[in-house]
């Protein structure tokens, strides 16, 4: 089996946490690298283990992303509407299981970043207020689920022939792919060996002849993520050699009512310029603070420095690492969703 490497690689995620803070993303790429091997140091494996955990909020998203891909990596021929009943089991189950996760405490020394892989960051920094976030989380999740079941966009990749599904989020299923086939699926080289991962829930060639671009949004109706829907235009441009100028993006937000649950995403082609400049300005930065930019090395972590304490902090998983963990948590009622793709 050929070793791991850690390479440079760009995604919307990866560009979202540099952004914010250098610092979550030296330990979400550099200094957890490695922390599931025997020779791990305590912080490798601690900051391996920090990055696996979930919340509440990422929790909800999952949970429903999942069971849909899922639903439509596996539907038969003859099904033209989704398994509601399937995919609210499948959500509820799947949001569940990561609450009874229980592996360690803010403090442990972490022998083993496996136990316990995925739990929530709430439950490890044991914020007293848990059981309040997740009957907030619950609801949440049922309230998504009641507008998946309303939603006319949820039933449009059902109603389409496989061959009009141009792209589904890749899943790790028995009877769909493996985990390592899944990240294949989502990685492209590009011709001047750039590396980008990608992956939009849904492509659907449209009756219209256009080639639409669905993503699901699981948290508050806000301003729309253009460059997000961008970026996977970029992706699937390369990945599947589909003009820009035929793709139409939507997000769908299934907490918003049914007349405006449909932000639609137009203007691509400038989008797509504006994508792989932020590409260019991220990678220049990276490989600049990087001890070996060929190796990919980051020896020096203060050339990736911490931003002021503040709320990004307190949303951040690795707080313990940083010596913030005192700062808390945002309220309960936060609804920013912090998952990462690659």
């Amino acid at each position: 089996m050929k070793a791991l490497e850690n390479e440079i690689a760009w995604s919307w995620s990866r560009d979202k946490i540099y952004r914010r803070c250098k610092r979550e993303y030296y330990w979400a790429y550099y200094g957890s690298w490695g922390g599931w091997e025997d020779g791990a140091t305590p912080t490798q494996r601690k900051a391996r283990f920090l990055k696996k955990l979930s919340d509440v909020n990422r929790l909800v998203g999952d949970a429903i992303h999942t069971p849909i891909a899922k639903a439509l990596h596996l539907r038969s021929p003859a099904e033209r509407t989704p398994p509601f009943q399937q995919i609210t089991g499948e959500a509820n189950e799947a949001f569940e299981h990561v609450v009874r996760l229980n592996g360690w405490r803010i403090g442990d020394v972490i022998t083993d970043p496996s136990r316990g892989m995925g739990q929530l960051a709430e439950r490890y920094y044991q914020l007293p207020d848990l059981d309040e976030r997740l009957a907030l989380a619950r609801v949440k999740l049922g309230a998504n689920l009641d507008g998946l079941r309303q939603s006319l966009y949820a039933t449009i990749p059902f109603r389409h022939d496989a061959r009009d599904l141009l792209w589904v989020d890749p899943v790790e299923h028995p009877a769909i792919m493996s985990r390592n086939e899944a990240m294949q699926a989502k990685r492209l080289t590009l011709d001047d060996g750039t590396l980008l991962y990608g992956s939009p829930d849904v492509v659907v060639k449209g009756t219209d002849g256009l080639v639409h671009i669905i993503d699901w949004k699981t948290g508050r109706l806000s301003s729309p993520d253009d460059l997000q829907i961008g970026a996977y235009a970029f992706f699937i441009q390369r990945k599947l050699d589909v003009p820009l100028d035929t793709m139409r993006g939507h997000l769908v937000h299934f907490l918003a009512p049914s007349e405006h649950q449909v932000v639609p995403i137009d203007g691509l082609v400038e989008k797509v310029a504006l994508v792989r400049s932020m590409v260019g300005e991220f990678l220049a930065d990276l490989r600049a603070r990087l001890t070996d930019p060929q190796l990919n090395r980051a020896d020096d972590i203060e050339r990736f420095p911490m931003i002021e304490p503040g709320p990004t902090c307190m949303r951040c998983s690795y707080r313990e690492l940083c010596g913030r963990a005192a700062l808390g948590q945002p309220p309960a009622e936060d609804d920013e969703e912090r998952g990462e793709t690659a």
